[in-house]
């Protein structure tokens, strides 16, 4: 019989270098692209997105999304956790026109 437990293997390339993305106006799905926590308000995208944008982590304690709003005056408000674990994705609501962002690497190579 079975013992309920499975072994998963991931595998891929770590990114080496900063990575460049590009997020387009409104609603989109998107994440870190690196294999480390990291809490979105210190990354380049947060710092690149346009005031009033939004984003929405699914928060499993609660069973709802975390809903993060850059202020007018661009400082990012939060009504839960922040940090994005590896693998994980969020959705941004890009209050503004689609930005080309460079996401500098968050560990040295």
């Amino acid at each position: 019989a079975a013992s309920g437990v499975n072994e998963i293997i991931l595998s891929g390339d770590v990114a080496g270098a900063p990575v460049d993305t590009t997020v387009p106006a409104g609603l989109s799905a998107t994440g870190i692209f690196f294999p480390v926590d990291k809490d979105f308000r210190t990354t380049q995208l947060a710092a690149d997105l346009p005031n009033l944008s939004v984003m929405y982590k699914w928060d499993s304690s609660t069973q709802s999304y975390a809903i993060f709003t850059k202020s007018s005056r661009g400082a990012w408000t939060a009504t839960g956790d922040a940090t994005v674990g590896a693998g994980d994705g969020f959705w941004i609501d890009n209050a503004g026109p689609q930005i080309s962002v460079t996401e500098p690497l968050p560990y040295t190579p």
